[in-house]
């Protein structure tokens, strides 16, 4: 007596948007550590300068505030001025990072990249999505801190884990799936137009024309101080 045989149907149709959905989200991925790089990169130049030349800045902008006493509406730019940049400066010395040498810095970026391709919440499938978003966001402040353990951690819990699933490995309706191809080239589209906005501001032509922090920071500390010098003959 034959036993009875159930044959499963694979859709080449599927099968090959479901390769399509993969390659996209991996390419995906890629442009999203590429701007988190770049965001990093924009966070650690603003700490430093602010801690570097924070209150040399503060003083400048209170003996501007003084020289514009008798006209209101430059005062009270000038004012202005001072509490939000006070603010920002108080911000940034709250703020924790540590200290990294240059092997450390390149295994944090390592971690953080590999971590972000197993729980980017985008990439996940839709019920996974809360859970990766949490640990997502602890992943990015552990990050932007320069906490190399704590993204460590995170990566071997991951990898141990293997938590999520990602669409390309869920989805098996023809209709969804061409639905989240469209969806992932947008985002990849918006990524591209991102990544060529960030590389023609001038902050990053600044950046990345600093080839050494030390000197950079030492000749504009002595800039400012030059500068203070001068605002106080005038007052």
């Amino acid at each position: 007596m034959m036993e009875n045989q159930i044959e499963v149907f694979n859709d080449p149709d599927i099968v090959i948007l479901k390769s399509e959905l993969k390659e996209l989200e991996g390419q995906f991925l890629e442009l999203t550590n590429e701007k988190e790089e770049y965001e990093k990169l924009f966070s650690d130049f603003h700490h430093r300068h602010t801690i570097e030349l924070g209150d040399i800045i503060l003083e400048i902008l209170k003996l501007r505030k003084l020289k514009f006493k008798s006209d209101k509406i430059k005062f009270e730019d000038a004012e202005s001025d001072e509490r939000q940049y006070k603010e920002q400066v108080e911000s940034e010395k709250n703020k924790h990072q540590y200290d990294l040498t240059d092997e450390e810095k390149i295994e944090l970026k390592k971690n953080f990249r590999r971590a972000t391709f197993l729980c980017h919440p985008d990439k996940v499938s839709d019920i996974f999505k809360d859970t990766a978003q949490k640990i997502f966001i602890e992943l990015k402040l552990a990050y932007e801190a320069n906490d190399l353990k704590k993204v460590s951690e995170i990566l071997s819990q991951l990898e141990k884990g293997n938590y999520f699933k990602t669409k390309s490995e869920t989805i098996r309706e023809k209709d969804k799936l061409i639905v989240e191809i469209l969806k992932v080239k947008n985002q990849i589209e918006s990524l591209h137009i991102e990544l060529s906005e960030i590389k023609e501001s001038e902050t990053y032509k600044t950046i990345i024309e600093i080839s050494n922090y030390d000197e950079y920071f030492k000749e504009a500390k002595q800039r400012l101080i030059k500068e203070l010098e001068e605002l106080k003959t005038e007052i």
